[in-house]
């Protein structure tokens, strides 16, 4: 140890001789000082700038035993004219290579000095890192519980550190997810949090909860899928209310009072606004078939309240009878307003159908009449016998228009059919069985 003693002695006596030389001044930084424990230099050039004090405290009574070891090749301690290190000891081992301090003119090192720093309301944090070795109105570095955190008020002994506090603006009693105010307390948030919260809009008590729910504007369970809002007034998107697409922070406008959904998937409603919105949400492609005769009229309806058309009984024409939207018989039906009138129909009207039209078929071939039969009865024996011979049965004076009247005949029996004459009978004589009809059509 005395030979350690004898060998700082001698470089610091050969630094001194050296400092009668013109030097230039030296910047650079000094991240190891000051502080309140003993130290290695670790590794770095050093700088401590002119007019100004720097150095290590280590309190022990009124004594400052602290220790700054320069052990590395490349610690370089450099003090500019009119600065000044204290310290309790400066050690440079046998051996530490490459080492050195240099002084420069009116440079000092001060060891067993005190170093004192500013603590008006003796909290342990200063206000200033400006060092001194006056120890009027100042307090020993070795006291303070940090050289790294200013006080934030110096005037008062509760209060140190800027604190980083999460607000509650609105007064929802949820803090804000990103909203911070910095508060100079004993480093906690009066009022406020330490700690991120949960409120995603801090200037609204209405809204706070962060989600990514989707509008359902008519309340039919079915968003559109497209708007979105990021922050609702209930932890549950179906039970929310109100509604903002604002982050924390912004304006907020609404209520917005329609209804969430927190699912996607939802997200097919293709009638959101207008007439009975709230009874359709299904998109797809079904006819319109009025009537339940299971035949679609021409033109699509694609927003239904059913995904399968056979099932729908809402659809976007905005009715709320229960219409049958088919989509296997695709615009196929001649009268949409008519059940008897569909492709194929075996039905005979005997008035037009409900779209004015003597067609039920629907084979484009309007005014088919579903009866044509005819009765004739002639007189064609000769001599001195009359005999009648009759044929068919059906009108008797010619087949009329669609829904037009008529006489219809029938025979009166087997014998007046086959062209047989029949001695002593004629037409006048037979039994026609005639009644009144009207003719039925397709």
């Amino acid at each position: 140890m005395q030979s350690r003693r004898w060998a700082l002695l001698i470089s610091i006596t050969i630094l001194c001789i050296l400092v009668r030389q013109p030097f230039n001044k030296v910047l650079a930084e000094c991240s190891s000082l000051p502080d309140k424990i003993n130290k290695n230099l670790g590794g770095i050039t050093c700088t401590i700038d002119s007019g100004t004090y720097n150095g290590l405290d280590v309190v022990s009574g009124a004594n400052n035993t602290a220790v700054l070891t320069l052990a590395s090749g490349s610690d370089h301690l450099t003090i500019n004219e009119t600065g000044h290190l204290l310290l309790g000891q400066l050690v440079i081992p046998i051996g530490s290579v490459g080492a050195y301090v240099s002084i420069q003119a009116t440079a000092e090192i001060k060891t067993n000095a005190s170093l004192y720093v500013t603590d008006g309301d003796s909290d342990g944090y200063p206000s200033n890192l400006t060092l001194t070795d006056t120890a009027t109105g100042k307090r020993r570095v070795g006291d303070m519980i940090s050289l790294v955190a200013l006080d934030c008020d110096d005037g008062n002994g509760t209060k140190y550190a800027n604190a980083v506090c999460y607000t509650d603006t609105d007064g929802d009693t949820q803090y804000s997810m990103t909203r911070t105010s910095s508060v100079c307390q004993a480093g906690s948030c009066p009022g406020a949090s330490a700690n991120p919260g949960t409120d995603c809009n801090d200037d609204s008590s209405a809204v706070k909860y962060a989600d990514t729910c989707y509008t359902d504007a008519d309340n039919d369970t079915y968003t559109n899928g497209l708007s979105s809002a990021t922050c609702v007034s209930h932890s549950t998107c179906a039970l929310s209310t109100s509604s903002s697409a604002s982050t924390d922070g912004a304006a907020v406008t609404g209520p917005f009072t329609a209804g969430l959904l927190r699912d996607a998937a939802n997200g097919s409603d293709c009638n959101e606004v207008g007439t009975n919105a709230n009874q359709v949400w299904v998109a797809g492609t079904c006819y319109y078939d009025q009537d339940n005769d299971n035949y679609g009229v021409a033109g699509t309806y694609t927003c239904m309240n059913n995904a399968t058309c056979l099932s729908a009984a809402w659809g976007s024409i905005g009715t709320g009878t229960a219409y049958n939207y088919n989509f296997s018989n695709v615009s196929t039906d001649c009268c949409g307003t008519d059940a008897n009138a569909y492709p194929s129909s075996a039905y005979c009207g005997s008035a037009m159908n409900a779209c004015s039209a003597w067609e039920y078929d629907c084979d484009a071939t309007p005014s088919e009449k579903c009866d044509t039969g005819t009765y004739t009865c002639t007189d064609p024996c000769s001599g001195t016998t009359t005999s009648a011979i009759i044929s068919g049965s059906g009108w008797d004076s010619g087949v009329p228009a669609c829904g037009a009247g008529g006489t219809k005949n029938m025979p009166d029996g087997a014998p007046h059919s086959g062209g047989t004459c029949y001695v002593g009978e004629s037409c006048a004589q037979i039994d026609y069985g005639s009644y009144g009809a009207t003719q039925t059509c397709q």
